[in-house]
């Protein structure tokens, strides 16, 4: 409880840490949401950026559903971390699944399929 110690009090530190998180999260998304608005149709960036942003918040929500899931199937609760250690583990390998799909990204402009449209 290094908090307590440097004279911060608890239900700050779990707002201050919950703000913190939150910020970091959408910094993380920037370069999603610019190449996704660089690749879309002239016109139509709003709409992209919702529709990526409720993609985004539905991936949370399914996230923390399979972790509910998976904590369940290895028998995690309250009082047994015995496979706390496997949790972690698959967590963080599952997240690096996506650096599969990096080829898949245009590396410059000239190779991306830039087809705008005139909505006027």
């Amino acid at each position: 409880r290094a908090n307590t110690a440097l004279g911060i009090p608890d239900k700050a530190f779990a707002a201050g840490d919950g703000l913190i998180v939150q910020a970091i999260l959408e910094l993380q998304q920037m370069p999603m949401l610019v190449l996704a608005c660089r690749l879309c149709p002239q016109g139509v960036e709003g709409s992209v950026y919702a529709l990526v942003m409720s993609v985004i918040n539905m991936g949370y929500v399914v996230g923390s559903q399979w972790s509910a899931l998976l904590m369940w199937a290895l028998g995690l609760d309250g009082e047994n971390f015995k496979l706390l250690w496997l949790l972690i583990l698959i967590s963080n390998l599952y997240m690096l699944w996506p650096l599969l799909l990096l080829q898949l990204v245009p590396r410059t402009d000239e190779e991306s399929p830039q087809v705008r449209f005139n909505l006027s």
